[in-house]
């Protein structure tokens, strides 16, 4: 992700990324304030593995395994238009109006766009032109 995102690689990949400082505004910004469950979400966040966006991808699986990629239109963590980039490996792409976390924000939205999901016949995998870790 690191080389995605044009970030320098760490020397040392063993470390740990702490979350987010503004991690209610840059995660969960459009759930609403009078809903708890964005407080307990940011709660419940813990550091993560420099080696989990560095590492590199020898194997991915949206080569041969049908695969559909949401972009969430609103995210602060993921601009749209780099997970559009994403989204030209998959069999489909597929928008929310959401933030980062549409599990939270609009999940009547995202239960229905992934049942659609699972029960159409997924466009079969396409060879990338190139691939990035």
């Amino acid at each position: 992700m690191f080389t995605f995102l044009g970030s320098p690689v760490p020397d040392d990949g063993t470390g740990h990324a702490p979350p987010y400082e503004d991690a209610r505004r840059i995660l969960f910004d459009d759930v609403p304030d009078a809903d708890a469950d964005a407080e307990r979400a940011v709660a419940r966040l813990r550091p993560q593995t420099v080696l989990s966006f560095t590492e590199r991808v020898t194997s991915a699986g949206w080569r041969t395994v049908p695969s559909s990629h949401v972009v969430c239109e609103r995210d602060r963590a993921l601009e749209p238009s780099r997970q559009h980039e994403l989204a030209t490996r998959a069999g489909s792409v597929h928008r929310l109006p959401s933030g980062h976390s549409p599990f939270l924000s609009v999940p009547r939205q995202l239960d229905t766009l992934l049942v659609r999901i699972a029960t159409s016949a997924a466009a079969p995998p396409r060879e990338p032109t190139h691939c990035r870790s």
